[in-house]
């Protein structure tokens, strides 16, 4: 009875601590174009692609610096290109994340693009 209920803890405890689906790899977030600087209040726009190992459909959201943080994408095929458009309103140097998941609950985290600056 305490084997059974120890399994059952670790289990729950594996769960709990964010631990990703066994034999589902994390989706790959590769920047495709962006700019270095960009005038404020003038939009412009980030191309990413996102693939998934498994070939699963995949989804992208995108933190821009500046307390704004995207929808998430609808879910697309592996390999599909994103574009996300976005005008900053004040100026500085911006980091850029995104975090991408998989249909099957494997995600990246939120990953680092890049480093805008608006000027």
């Amino acid at each position: 009875m305490c084997y059974r209920v120890s399994v059952v803890l670790l289990v729950i405890l594996l769960i709990a601590s964010g631990c990703k689906p066994a034999g589902n790899r994390e989706p790959e977030i590769l920047l495709i174009s962006a700019p270095d600087t960009v005038q404020s209040k003038t939009p412009f726009e980030i191309k990413l692609r996102v693939v998934d190992p498994e070939n699963d459909i995949v989804r992208v959201r995108l933190d821009f610096g500046d307390s704004f943080v995207s929808e998430y994408s609808e879910f697309k095929p592996s390999g599909t290109i994103f574009s996300f458009a976005h005008v900053y309103t004040a100026t500085g140097d911006f980091n850029i994340y995104a975090y991408a998941e998989d249909s099957k609950g494997s995600y990246t985290g939120w990953r680092f693009l890049k480093r805008i600056t608006v000027r």
